[in-house]
C-alpha cells in the first residue's frame, strides 16, 4: 500500500504545517513539496477556496501562506506532527508504562513554527530522567 503520507495534497499543506507564518509563492511551494507547479497550484487553490491558505497578491506575485485561526487545519498539523513522532511516544509509553503522557504547548494547538521546541509532560512513578536526544531531530 502507498503511504498517504507521500500524497502531493498533503506534502503541498504539510510546507505551511513545517512554517505555517512563512509566505509561499506557488513555485516555492511546488519544489518544497516536489510535485510540479500545475499540481502545487490545484491544490494551493483547493486549500485556498477551502479556508486552509490565505491568498495575498504583491506585485504581481500571488503569495499563500496557512490560515493559523482555522481549527480544521490547526488539528491536522497536529495529527500529522503525532504521526510522524509515533517512534517517540511508543518509547515513551514503553518506558513509562502506565504513567500519562501529555503533549501540550504549541505543538498540541497546532501553532508551533521551526524555532518552536515541543512539550511533553509525564505524570508518574518513574523518576530517573530518559535521554531522548536520537527522537529530536526527528521532531525537527
Amino acid at each position: 500500500m502507498n503511504n498517504p503520507f507521500e500524497y502531493p495534497g498533503l506534502r503541498i499543506l504539510s510546507v505551511f504545517f513545517d512554517d505555517p507564518y512563512r509566505e509561499f509563492h506557488l513555485r516555492e511551494a511546488a519544489e518544497i513539496a516536489d510535485v510540479s507547479p500545475s499540481t502545487a497550484k490545484r491544490f494551493l487553490d483547493f486549500y485556498e477556496a477551502n479556508g486552509f491558505l490565505i491568498k495575498e497578491r504583491k506585485a504581481n506575485l500571488a503569495l499563500f501562506r496557512a490560515d493559523v485561526e482555522n481549527n480544521s487545519l490547526r488539528l491536522m498539523k497536529t495529527a500529522l506532527f503525532l504521526f510522524k513522532a509515533r517512534p517517540l511516544t511508543d518509547f515513551l509509553t514503553e518506558a513509562y508504562s502506565g504513567s500519562s503522557v501529555v503533549l501540550y504547548g504549541s505543538c498540541a494547538r497546532g501553532e508551533d513554527g521551526p524555532e518552536s521546541d515541543v512539550d511533553i509532560l509525564i505524570v508518574g512513578r518513574r523518576a530517573e530522567k530518559t535521554d531522548l536526544t536520537r527522537y529530536e531531530g526527528m521532531l525537527g
